[in-house]
């Protein structure tokens, strides 16, 4: 791992700054973190210059609603169970869901 990360590792000179003290004879060390630098550009990473998408046109609404209930369900009642005991619970209310947009 030494021999293949290596090379990412950044200089302590370049994370750390030294600051002069109130009192003389004095220092201050800031220690900044560290950002890694990367051997060449990645391919995946990069800006979309056109895209197709507009607004609402990825989002699912009744994943949305689901969502929405299960939030309001943690808030309301923390200590209500688990994540799949409270997803069963609102499927299963005839009431739940209500906010979903009828298409």
């Amino acid at each position: 791992m030494v021999a293949l990360y290596g090379g990412l590792r950044v200089p302590i000179e370049d994370c750390l700054q030294t600051l002069a003290g109130s009192k003389e004879g004095e220092e201050l060390l800031h220690f900044k973190q560290p950002s890694v630098k990367l051997p060449r550009t990645w391919a995946f990473c990069r800006m979309r210059r056109h895209y197709n998408a507009s607004v609402g046109d990825r989002r699912n609404p009744e994943w949305t609603a689901l969502i929405d209930e299960l939030m309001d369900d943690f808030e309301k009642n923390p200590n209500g169970g688990d994540i799949h005991t409270r997803i069963r619970n609102i499927l299963a209310d005839p009431n739940s869901l209500k906010k979903i947009p009828r298409r």
